[in-house]
């Protein structure tokens, strides 16, 4: 059998150099821009909205599926966006996860929660959640035996980005976050950074309690509404419930009722509200709405709601898969530089074989196997 020649190799190893060339050109990542892609809520036909129309609105988050409960920090992933000309889905077209989705309920004293995704049948003590929305629920089965227990239910909802969405601009419509009722309901929203955490703490100079832990209500004094660090904002005013009880229990009545709602109980969030620079890249938001029971004796149970209405994102997206880069195609000078190369040497080849004496070769190039064995 003949033995290939060291001029077949070389020819055939710059054919193979520049294939080589040529197929990663097709494994280059593609990115596609997103202006103002906006998901759950749209009317009926709205601009950017794919999905069939329905007085409902559109709902392609989570395309054609039913509600989703979304509870002990289960993450659920999403294909909503095709990735490579960044227009909404109706249906799954097989491409990369968008959107990471997880929600917790912490449940405190005589209370409940749940956070759910979408059209969602009532299920007792949880009313129903509407379509095209993320919905938290959270209150009291039973009345209390005193006056202003302080006990917490928290409703958490975190919205991921996949590292394929490069988002930088995005606004948030929420609504319902610091409601007037029998309880205490308040909210604190923080965008995430590309790594999934904070910004920063939650803290600013008028936050004179500490959200979520128990029994703040009394010391808040007029509560809070506004930006509370970098990324972070806090709809949080007492105003939103009379009556509760304090140390000196004959100063109020054994009822709390409700007041009026919070400047930011509807909040449209977005940088500047959150003190983001422009075009900061963004990871994704935590949502969390705390419930605290500020009850007396003579009030009856008590149930509120709070929600995300929709939201839009700016920035790109792209097949690419993972945060490692896929190597880019080399340009065409490098395709003709690998073509060149292998000629070139072939020439040189030659040149080199006429000039060395026959009994040293076997063939172009290749030693002899006494050479070998020297």
């Amino acid at each position: 059998m003949q033995r290939p020649t060291l001029l077949a190799s070389l020819t055939r190893w710059g054919g193979r150099l520049a294939f080589a060339a040529l197929a990663t050109a097709g494994l280059q990542a593609q990115a596609a821009p997103l202006t103002n892609l906006q998901f759950l809520t749209g009317p009926p036909g709205a601009a950017g909205c794919t999905a069939p129309a329905s007085p409902a609105g559109c709902e392609v988050l989570n395309l054609l599926l039913p509600g989703q409960v979304l509870a002990g920090h289960q993450s659920f992933a999403y294909n909503t966006i095709n990735d490579l000309t960044g227009a909404k889905l109706v249906t799954n077209n097989g491409d990369l996860n968008d959107f990471l989705l997880s929600g917790n309920s912490s449940v405190g004293g005589l209370g409940y929660g749940r956070v759910a995704l979408g059209a969602t049948a009532a299920a007792s003590p949880f009313p129903a959640v509407a379509p095209s929305r993320v919905q938290a629920s959270h209150g009291f089965t039973t009345g209390v035996s005193i006056n202003n227990p302080g006990s917490v239910t928290a409703n958490s909802f975190q919205l991921l980005f996949n590292s394929n969405l490069v988002v930088t601009a995005a606004s948030f419509n929420f609504s319902s976050l610091n409601t007037a009722g029998l309880a205490w309901e308040y909210s604190v929203i923080q965008f995430l950074n590309p790594a999934g955490s904070p910004f920063s703490a939650v803290a600013a100079p008028g936050l004179t309690f500490t959200p979520g832990a128990s029994s703040q209500y009394l010391s808040a004094g007029e509560g809070f509404s506004g930006q509370a660090g970098v990324g972070n904002y806090v709809a949080a005013l007492t105003r939103t419930v009379l009556n509760v009880a304090n140390s000196n229990p004959t100063s109020t009545s054994n009822a709390t009722r409700p007041g009026s709602n919070g400047t930011d109980n509807n909040l449209l969030l977005n940088y500047a509200r959150a003190g983001l620079t422009a075009n900061t890249q963004i990871g994704g938001i935590r949502w969390t709405t705390y419930l605290e029971d500020v009850r007396n004796t003579d009030n009856n149970p008590s149930n509120l709601t709070a929600s995300l209405l929709d939201f839009s994102i700016t920035g790109t997206v792209s097949n690419d898969p993972g945060p490692v880069p896929i190597p880019g195609p080399l340009p065409l000078l490098g395709v003709a530089a690998a073509f060149g190369s292998a000629r070139k040497l072939r020439q040189r080849i030659r040149q080199v074989s006429r000039l060395l004496p026959a009994s040293g070769l076997r063939g172009p190039g290749r030693p002899s196997a006494e050479t070998c064995h020297r």
